[in-house]
């Protein structure tokens, strides 16, 4: 990845900020959410929006065990924002999820 940008961290349940495509709309961007390596369990959503509009569930990610990652292509979609969600975590974990192009 040239670019990436962290959507979300954390050890907690949590939303994300609004996180603007690196270089616009149609491109190609890679999604990773992984835990750290006391990781138990966390579940991660990646979140898009056109300019202002609701919130479309782009993708989810269950984890479990320590260090485990998943990946999901983003290819031409014609979205403005990403966020990234914390829906789920276990005790002593850090969940992150990340875009990158």
């Amino acid at each position: 990845m040239l670019i990436q940008h962290t959507l979300i961290s954390g050890t907690a349940t949590a939303d994300g900020a609004a996180t603007a495509l690196p270089v616009g709309r149609n491109v190609t961007v890679m999604l990773q959410a992984y835990l750290d390596g006391a990781g138990v369990s966390a579940t991660c959503t990646v979140e898009a929006r056109m300019n202002g509009g609701p919130w479309n569930e782009v993708t989810s990610f269950a984890l479990a065990g320590a260090s485990d990652h998943a990946e999901y292509i983003l290819d031409n979609e014609p979205w403005y924002e990403l966020r990234g969600r914390i829906t789920a975590i276990g005790v002593t974990t850090t969940a992150t999820v990340v875009m990158g192009s």
